[in-house]
């Protein structure tokens, strides 16, 4: 996706639309990653397991796109990876 990212700035794009719809999930170290082009700084999701200890997963601080407008699509098959991803963009542009 970083690639992706990337060709489409050089195109200079103005705004970008990042559609999780019918998004089945995945790893939360993908969830950090795909985040973290968007933002420099910040949780990114926080996960507590009944036998697991609570961790605490934040922006890896090498964001491509930290300003650039967007809108996240998501509906009621998306996932909790990608509706993470979702909110954590939106926490991130209400500051």
């Amino acid at each position: 996706m970083a690639q992706a990212l990337e060709s489409l700035l050089a195109r200079h794009i103005k705004a970008v639309v990042l559609d999780l719809r019918d998004n089945g999930g995945g790893l939360v170290t993908e969830a950090q990653l795909v985040a973290s082009m968007f933002i420099a700084h910040g949780v990114i999701v926080t996960t507590r397991g009944r036998t697991q200890p609570t961790e605490t997963i934040d922006a890896t601080g090498h964001p491509i796109v930290p300003s650039l407008p967007m809108a996240v699509l998501v509906n009621r098959d998306t996932r909790v990876g990608g509706r993470d991803r979702q909110r954590r963009l939106q926490d991130h542009t209400a500051r």
